[in-house]
C-alpha cells in the first residue's frame, strides 16, 4: 500500500510540473541556449561562419580573413584555446566542414582550406572557383552550404550606386545569384532575383536563403530556391541570357509587367 500511494504522489508532481511548465511563459532558453566563449583579448574575431568538426571542436572563419579552431567551446565553463588555422583571407563569411578539408566563400572564390600534416595549421589553399568582381564594397558572397550530391551552393550580393545609391545592380556574373560549384570546378548557376541573400541553409536537400530588406525586397525573408527560380529583385536578370542560365525571364519582359521605378 505505501509503494503504491508512493507511486501516485510521484505521478500527481510530475502532473503538477508539466501543468506548471506549460503555465509558464517560454523563455528564449527554453528553445536556444546561449553560450559565450571567452575569446584571448588580441584577438578580434567578427564571426561570418561556423562550422563543427568531426572531433567535436569549433571552427569559426571572420571577415577579417582568418579561420581559428576553438577548442573547449562547451558550456562547462571552461577556458577555451584558440589555434590560427588559416589567415590572408577576404572576408569569410561562411564555413563548412567536407571530406577532410574546411570550405569557406571568400569575397572572389570559394576556397577550399587542409591541413595536410596535422598540426591545425591550413597548409593547402585551393580556390575550386572563383567568380568575377567589379570592386564595388557590396559584392560580398556567402556560404558555403553542401548539396546532397557533395557540391556546393554560394551566393552573392549586388552593387549598389551607378543609378541611385540605393538602386542593386549586378554589375559581373553572377551577383544576385545562387549559384552551385561541383567538386571539380565548374560553376552551375541555380536562380537568380536576390539583393543581398547573407544566409544559406539546406532543408531536405533543398537551398533556402534569408534576404535583406532594401529594394524590391519590402523586407526580410526566407525563399526555397529551386534551379530556375526568380526571388524578386531584377538585377541579376541582366545574365539570364547566357548560355548555362536556367532563368529564361528577361528584364524587358519583367519590366512589361511590374514598373522599373
Amino acid at each position: 500500500m505505501k509503494s503504491l500511494y508512493t507511486s501516485f504522489l510521484s505521478a500527481v508532481l510530475v502532473l503538477m510540473s508539466i501543468i506548471g511548465l506549460a503555465q509558464r511563459t517560454p523563455t528564449e532558453d527554453d528553445y536556444y541556449k546561449i553560450i559565450s566563449v571567452a575569446t584571448p583579448e588580441n584577438i578580434l574575431l567578427e564571426v561570418g561562419g561556423v562550422a563543427t568538426l568531426p572531433d567535436g571542436r569549433i571552427a569559426v572563419a571572420t571577415r577579417r580573413g582568418d579561420v581559428w579552431i576553438v577548442e573547449n567551446a562547451s558550456m562547462d565553463g571552461g577556458s577555451s584555446e584558440f589555434k590560427h588555422f588559416a589567415s590572408g583571407l577576404h572576408e569569410a563569411l561562411g564555413l563548412v566542414w567536407s571530406k577532410g578539408s574546411l570550405y569557406t566563400a571568400q569575397r572572389g572564390e570559394l576556397t577550399k582550406l587542409t591541413d595536410t600534416n596535422g598540426d591545425d595549421i591550413a597548409d593547402q589553399y585551393e580556390t575550386v572557383y572563383a567568380w568575377p568582381l567589379s570592386g564595388h564594397y557590396h559584392e560580398y558572397s556567402f556560404g558555403p552550404k553542401i548539396a546532397p550530391d557533395g557540391s556546393f551552393f554560394v551566393t552573392g550580393n549586388v552593387a549598389f550606386g551607378d543609378e541611385e545609391w540605393w538602386r542593386g545592380e549586378s554589375r559581373v556574373p553572377y551577383r544576385g545569384w545562387m549559384m552551385k560549384i561541383h567538386p571539380d570546378g565548374t560553376l552551375e548557376p541555380w536562380a537568380t532575383g536576390m539583393r543581398s541573400p547573407c544566409g544559406l541553409g539546406m532543408i531536405e536537400g533543398e537551398p533556402f536563403y534569408t534576404d535583406n530588406q532594401g529594394d524590391w525586397q519590402g523586407t526580410g525573408g526566407i525563399f526555397h530556391v529551386s534551379k530556375g527560380s526568380f526571388t524578386g529583385h531584377p538585377a541579376g536578370l541582366r545574365w539570364s541570357h547566357l548560355e548555362n542560365s536556367p532563368v529564361k525571364l528577361t528584364t524587358d519582359q519583367l519590366y512589361a509587367k511590374v514598373s522599373a521605378r
